[in-house]
């Protein structure tokens, strides 16, 4: 009879206790599934924020860049302009000059004869050897139209610079800043 009286309790209970479960225990797992839905949604909402904080910064940090690049070439430019100069007032000096303790004089080159009737010494050959007769001290294009228009020779202005470059590729000239000296290799 125990037993019976046990189902009997069970029975009569079993209602109670659902109604227990689904007005207490159900609703707090709904609740909690909704306090998950919401702190969930208030992380996005953080991230979010972040995302935006992150946006802001990346565009100070390229802004900032642009300038810095900015500043770059404009150092850049300065610094080549600065080395352009120095080579320029180094070329003024005689290469030799440069050495401690060396001192040159310019010494007249003699300039070989030209005829424009002569197919064997053309106007190459002749600045070729004026370049070789310049010796240590080297000539530059202007100072060649200079020596050609003392010598009779005629070439248009910009001819030295042409037959010196064809000469340097060729090896036979060698150039150090603006002048020229004969490759004696």
């Amino acid at each position: 009879m125990g037993s019976s009286r046990r189902k009997a309790e069970n029975l009569f209970l079993a209602p109670i206790i659902f109604l227990i479960f689904f007005t207490t225990v159900l609703p707090f797992q709904y609740i909690s599934c909704y306090h998950r839905f919401m702190n969930e949604l208030e992380r996005i909402s953080q991230l979010e924020d972040e995302l935006r904080s992150a946006e802001m910064e990346l565009t100070r940090s390229v802004s900032s860049q642009a300038s810095a690049n900015a500043k770059v070439d404009e150092w850049n430019s300065e610094v080549g302009s600065l080395k352009k100069l120095i080579e320029v007032r180094k070329n003024r000096i005689n290469p030799q000059m440069m050495e401690v303790g060396a001192v040159t004089t310019k010494t007249p080159v003699p300039l070989p004869e030209f005829d424009d009737g002569d197919a064997d010494l053309s106007r190459v050959a002749w600045i070729e050897n004026v370049v070789g007769e310049s010796g240590s001290h080297g000539l530059k294009p202007p100072e060649i139209l200079k020596l050609a228009a003392e010598a009779h020779v005629r070439m248009h202005e910009n001819y030295p610079y042409t037959a010196l470059a064809g000469l340097v590729r060729k090896g036979r000239v060698l150039k150090r800043g603006r002048r020229y000296f004969k490759n004696r290799q």
